[in-house]
């Protein structure tokens, strides 16, 4: 089992990566853990407040089109986002 500071250093590993130009994507499909969205690429589609985690939103609600979010977490583990839309 990874420990909260070891899923903190690999999704900033995995962020900077994006941040150079690796497929956002293709890197969810490999390393995500989330059964729903991984196969998807990590796309969750269109949410809204009542759609995630209130912590989830907060961070979502802040970011830009295409921008990435630092690492955070919540109650159902440590997460990045990006904003497509």
């Amino acid at each position: 089992r990874t420990s909260s500071e070891e899923a903190r250093k690999m999704l900033t590993s995995i962020r900077k990566q994006i941040l150079n130009g690796a497929d956002f994507a293709k890197i969810a499909q490999k390393k995500s853990q989330d059964l729903r969205s991984a196969a998807k690429g990590g796309d969750i589609g269109w949410v809204n407040e009542q759609a995630v985690l209130p912590k989830f939103y907060e961070v979502m609600a802040q970011l830009r089109n295409n921008e990435i979010s630092e690492p955070f977490q919540t109650e159902e583990g440590w997460h990045i986002v990006q904003v497509l839309d």
